[in-house]
């Protein structure tokens, strides 16, 4: 599945086979800006898309539009089903997150409009990346005030997780739901201990220096590369 610029999510299946496209044929009932995110529902029926036209949208695997998702009053960045498909959570620029309740007959009266159902405060700049935890009891969310915040399924703000030095891109909860990953524009990973509250640092910089530092005398010396893979680590050297 992917989301586009051209206003559309596709799917596709593992050759490549475009299999189906969202939008494509609703109309002005497809998003008016580009879709930026989307996500699958536990029970892989659904996809949920985000976009800049300031909706989200959930649409049936044939590409019905099943509900158009209101509320928020800038750009829609992120988007995740919980892990038991009866919410939604969003992330905006108008810096909240907004959960939205899902009912049995979501997609039995097509284009319903939903409201929201709760709508979570706290973060000070554009919110980029939501996530639901494996069980469903924690949300996360990633902003460019350069911050991580760790929600209850409730919407209350549970930890706040400083560290990054620049905006904080994307996130996600690790398979069992005790460490929580962070990628950020200051070229750093980190990961964050949820029962301890410690984090660990990936510089990636570091990484590249490091290797590169392993095969320098490879590259300069090896007569099986071209003359361009040989310089492939001359700015770690700067």
């Amino acid at each position: 599945m992917t989301a586009s610029a051209d206003k559309t999510a596709k799917l596709w299946k593992s050759d490549g086979e475009n299999v189906g496209t969202l939008g494509d044929k609703q109309g002005n009932l497809g998003h008016r800006d580009r879709v930026v995110d989307a996500s699958f529902s536990p029970d892989g029926k659904m996809i949920a898309t985000a976009s800049d036209d300031k909706t989200a949208k959930i649409w049936k695997l044939d590409g019905t539009l099943c509900a158009t998702l209101e509320g928020h009053q800038d750009e829609v960045n992120g988007i995740d089903f919980s892990p038991d498909g009866k919410m939604i959570a969003t992330a905006s620029d108008d810096k909240t997150v907004k959960f939205w309740k899902l009912d049995e007959a979501l997609c039995q009266s097509p284009n319903r409009t939903l409201n929201t159902y709760k709508t979570l405060k706290g973060h000070q700049e554009r919110i980029i990346s939501v996530k639901f935890s494996p069980n469903g009891e924690q949300i996360a969310s990633a902003s460019f005030d350069k911050t991580v915040k760790l929600w209850n399924k409730d919407g209350d703000l549970l930890r706040t997780f400083k560290g990054h030095n620049d905006w904080v891109w994307s996130l996600d909860f690790s398979f069992d739901g005790k460490t929580l990953a962070s990628t950020s524009y200051d070229t750093t990973i980190r990961f964050w201990n949820l029962d301890k509250i410690e984090t660990q640092i990936l510089d990636l910089d570091g990484w590249l220096k490091k290797g590169c530092a392993q095969v320098r005398d490879y590259l300069k010396n090896s007569n099986k590369l071209i003359e361009s893979d040989k310089h492939i680590c001359d700015e770690s050297e700067n």
